[in-house]
């Protein structure tokens, strides 16, 4: 049975370092809401948005398959966010001014720039989130905006911006010891490359 989240999100902490030192179920919890928030916050108000983030509950012990969609309100601001397979949705309070808060930070690059849209796996993309991987604040950006589509994660971006992602990706690849994530990372690199 699917759950219905009310959060006040500053019951957890204000940002991913105040929640170190909760108990690390609590953590991993913060942490998912955090990346709603940070989707969300990306996005503009009013419009709903078909994320890449996967749903973090296992229905009947098997991982969920659905994805969050989530939609950012202005008035009062709440995010409200719901699972397009098993049902689990909530409402999240209080993230203005956390550090999960995207909002300040997705500035305008101008007119004369063209986006890029890249469509990669979900087994890909799913590679490029995993806990170990060392991306900075702007790639993060770049994975939180991805949206599903039926054919896949879709992801968009500035050229300069899947140019300097580009690099982190190869690094990450570069370093990464499992075989199978590393071909996955080398896969999206390629993909995302080839748009370029």
């Amino acid at each position: 049975m699917a759950d219905t989240w009310n959060t006040d999100i500053t019951h957890f902490g204000t940002d991913q370092a105040s929640i170190m030192d909760i108990p690390p179920q609590a953590r991993r919890l913060a942490e998912y809401l955090g990346s709603i928030i940070n989707a969300a916050t990306l996005a503009k108000p009013g419009v709903i948005v078909n994320t890449a983030l996967q749903c973090r509950r296992r229905p009947d012990r098997r991982p969920c398959e659905g994805h969050i969609i989530l939609e950012r309100y202005e008035v009062p601001p709440e995010i409200e966010w719901s699972c397009s397979d098993c049902g689990d949705k909530g409402f999240i309070r209080n993230w203005r001014g956390t550090g999960w808060d995207l909002s300040q930070a997705s500035g305008d690059v101008g007119t004369d720039a063209q986006i890029h849209t890249v469509l990669i796996t979900r087994a890909e993309y799913k590679a490029l989130r995993s806990r170990g991987a060392a991306f900075d604040k702007d790639c993060d950006r770049i994975l939180l905006e991805a949206e599903t589509t039926p054919n896949g994660i879709l992801m968009t971006g500035y050229p300069d911006d899947l140019n300097y992602f580009l690099d982190y990706v190869a690094a990450e690849a570069n370093h990464e010891t499992n075989a199978a994530r590393r071909k996955l990372l080398e896969s999206a690199y390629d993909r995302i490359e080839g748009e370029l």
